[in-house]
């Protein structure tokens, strides 16, 4: 599915907009030298446990039952120190405030504002068309 995101920066934080059913990199890069043994804790405003990484692996164990099967990371990147994750099938209750916490002691914040409704309108020859309403406007999203 094509779609787009829209990435604001005001003054220390980073505004993500979203769309539902659409997916998004929440980004978080640690750009001084890494320790041994890094831990990286992604939280939602709530304090729920979106993604956690332990001495450099990804942790499942701890993870919000609504964030299951749909937040992934990009292990390879951890020796870069780019531990930002990919939250996929959006919907309007993931706008919220995230938090990358890198310890010991350093915090990336990103807010996400998810809008839209993906709605069905038809099926033609293998080719599904999605239509994508944001207020009254229709915005064409080929697959």
């Amino acid at each position: 599915m094509k779609c787009c995101v829209f990435i604001f920066q005001v003054k220390d934080s980073l505004v993500l907009d979203g769309s539902v059913g659409g997916s998004v990199l929440l980004p978080c890069i640690f750009s001084e030298p890494l320790p041994n043994q890094i831990n990286v804790f992604w939280r939602d405003k709530d304090d729920n446990a979106v993604f956690n990484i332990e001495n450099g692996s990804p942790v499942f164990s701890d993870q919000n039952q609504r964030y299951q099967n749909r937040v992934f990371s990009f292990q390879e990147e951890f020796k870069n120190g780019n531990f930002s994750i990919q939250m996929k099938n959006l919907q309007i209750s993931d706008s919220d405030t995230y938090v990358c916490n890198i310890v010991p002691g350093h915090k990336r914040r990103v807010q996400l504002r998810v809008s839209g409704e993906m709605k069905m309108i038809r099926s033609f020859r293998l080719k599904t068309f999605l239509f994508l309403q944001i207020q009254s406007l229709f915005i064409y999203v080929d697959e």
